[in-house]
């Protein structure tokens, strides 16, 4: 078992995933596989008992002597999960995205959290991979809003993580979150120039700001149920808004803008 942990450590999309430098050593990211595997060999809402350390004490205790078979299916669905999440994440897999104090900006941690690979790899193993990638904007985004948006989850993958009432929690919040995206049916993220066309000669008014669009080349398209949560790309649930106002997302929603580099 710690032979085949130890062949995880090294696995590419997994380094890349976590953005590997000498400030991480090999024992954290051994942690972080250990912890996926007490998720995927274990009911986590059974098993977690007290702490972190007593589940995945649980989980080394239980695989001592594992056979050849069990060893091949653990690695695979490693190996499954840390790609999934190195091609929907990029360098900011199981990344935290930081607000500023003043709410105007915020950026990417660049160390691993717990919580979050923990969240993110649990839910991309209940999955297959097509599943998953049909689906990987709506992913990334819905992780972002949940970082940005939601306070309570923001609080939950930042502050005493290993407590189990708040682990249970967040791994709540995600899992249905992410339930909701995979099995919306996948639509068109774009609306089309007709439809822009035709909102604009009905009213040429931003629906963020309030003011008018001079033209209509400033303009864009917005879903007002947003797309990550399954909102259609139809005229029923389409709003005009200036470019700007529309990344910004200013109004009603407070939005901060995503560094994405």
């Amino acid at each position: 078992y710690l032979d085949s942990i130890k062949r995880m450590a090294k696995y590419p999309d997994f380094v890349n995933a976590v953005n590997y430098n000498p400030f991480i050593i090999r024992m954290q990211l051994e942690d972080l596989i250990t912890r996926f595997g007490a998720l995927i060999h274990h009911n986590y809402e059974l098993a977690y008992k007290g702490s972190a350390k007593i589940f995945l004490q649980k989980e080394m205790e239980s695989h001592q002597n594992p056979d050849d078979d069990f060893i091949r299916d653990f690695e695979n669905e490693f190996k499954k999960c840390a790609n999934l999440a190195f091609s929907v994440f990029g360098k900011h897999a199981f990344k935290r995205y930081i607000i500023s104090k003043d709410g105007n900006s915020a950026k990417w941690d660049t160390k691993p959290n717990k919580a979050l690979f923990e969240a993110i790899m649990y839910g991309f193993a209940k999955y297959n991979k097509n599943q998953i990638m049909n689906h990987k904007d709506q992913i990334y985004e819905g992780l972002v809003m949940l970082m940005t948006l939601d306070e309570k989850f923001n609080d939950l993958i930042s502050h005493h993580t290993n407590a189990k009432d708040r682990f249970l929690e967040r791994m709540e919040i995600w899992n249905n979150e992410l339930d909701k995206i995979v099995t919306t049916p996948r639509q068109p993220r774009c609306f089309s120039y007709k439809i822009k066309k035709d909102l604009y000669e009905k009213k040429d008014i931003c629906n963020l700001c309030s003011q008018q669009i001079i033209d209509i080349k400033d303009a864009a398209v917005d879903h007002q149920e947003p797309y990550w949560r399954g909102g259609l790309t139809i005229p029923e649930n389409a709003q005009l808004a200036h470019r700007w106002c529309n990344l910004k997302k200013s109004g009603k929603t407070k939005f901060f803008l995503i560094d994405h580099s």
